[in-house]
């Protein structure tokens, strides 16, 4: 929404090899228009417990433009873009088009409001020593090594009292991964403006999930 400043962090306690990795993000976006949303990001992945002893990092800048409002019979419609750059295991870029549509239950006097959520995300991982694409240009970098793959997802929230809500999501297996990768849990949304998630994670390459927890702030 326009004027909107809203802050959000995570982590995810992720587990390979039996060692626990969590993995920070934090988000800040401000929504210049109501149809336009600009941000930055950061990611700090702990892996002090693993071999090098070291905690990768990276930050970067997002933008959304909703180019389609959902009315009556017509779903939102969102295309995006995400580039982090920093150390070689963290430097990620996307670009995502999103629909979503809320199904309106409870006008229907039935006592649950559904939204569903379905897109796909084309993105591009560097490895090497100099990130494999950069958010501009979109071509490989001299040197550079890395992922390019793409994922489609659907997901879908259901809102229940007390401002409660169950989330959950599933994707496409992208490259690399040997499991479904899907999240499910509970946000917890209040009106003033604080939001509380805790969900379980399965990234595609974990034996067991790993569980998310986060906290937003709507400064609105």
């Amino acid at each position: 929404k326009e004027n909107q400043f809203i802050v959000q962090y995570c982590v995810a306690l992720l587990k390979f090899n039996n060692t626990s990795v969590p993995d920070h993000y934090v988000i800040a976006s401000y929504g210049i228009r109501d149809w336009l949303e600009f941000g930055v990001t950061g990611r700090v992945w702990d892996l002090n417990d693993r071999a090098h002893n070291n905690t990768p990092s990276g930050a970067g800048h997002f933008a959304r433009v909703r180019l389609l409002k959902e009315e009556n019979l017509t779903p939102e419609f969102s295309v995006g873009a995400i580039s982090v750059q920093g150390d070689p295991i963290v430097r990620k870029d996307t670009l995502f088009a999103a629909v979503s549509k809320g199904l309106g239950l409870r006008g229907k006097n039935l006592p649950l409001d559904v939204r569903l959520h379905a897109g796909v995300r084309q993105f591009w991982l560097g490895s090497g020593d100099k990130p494999t694409r950069t958010w501009f240009n979109m071509t490989p970098d001299a040197g550079g090594s890395g992922i390019n793959d793409h994922v489609a997802y659907f997901g879908g929230e259901m809102a229940l009292p007390k401002n409660l809500y169950i989330v959950s999501e599933v994707s496409t297996m992208p490259e690399g991964a040997f499991k479904t990768p899907y999240s499910v849990g509970a946000q917890l949304r209040s009106p003033d403006g604080y939001g509380l998630s805790l969900a379980a994670i399965q990234t595609g390459n974990q034996v067991n999930p790993g569980i998310m927890i986060g906290v937003g702030i709507n400064f609105n």
